[in-house]
């Protein structure tokens, strides 16, 4: 009796803006609040901003001191809950789709 031959069960690839996107920088903790923990504070806002999916540092600045409330753990932010819940916000960000919806549609028929 022959065996079945195994089935490679193709993987999709990484999208590619899964792939090239530069990590978010962390977020650091002190007496007066908080800040943006990267070398060059500038870029570490831009990385931050589009890692939350907003165009300018207003909308970046108020989306982070909700998350940091939001954080509180023990009556304190936690660093640990923070840099999870940026991890969620980027992961559910915007998906641009390859192809215009009435392409896939106009597809189908042929």
């Amino acid at each position: 009796m022959d065996t079945a031959p195994d089935i490679a069960v193709p993987t999709m690839p990484p999208a590619p803006a899964q792939t090239q996107a530069a990590t978010p920088p962390r977020i650091k903790f002190s007496s007066h609040g908080f800040c943006i923990d990267h070398r060059d504070p500038e870029l570490g806002a831009q990385l931050m901003a589009n890692a939350l999916g907003v165009a300018d540092r207003d909308a970046m600045d108020g989306i982070l001191r909700q998350l940091v409330k939001a954080s509180v753990s023990g009556g304190k932010p936690c660093e640990v809950n923070l840099a999870f819940m940026i991890s969620m916000v980027r992961s559910i960000g915007p998906r641009i789709p390859s192809r215009p919806c009435w392409w896939r549609r106009w597809c189908r028929f042929m």
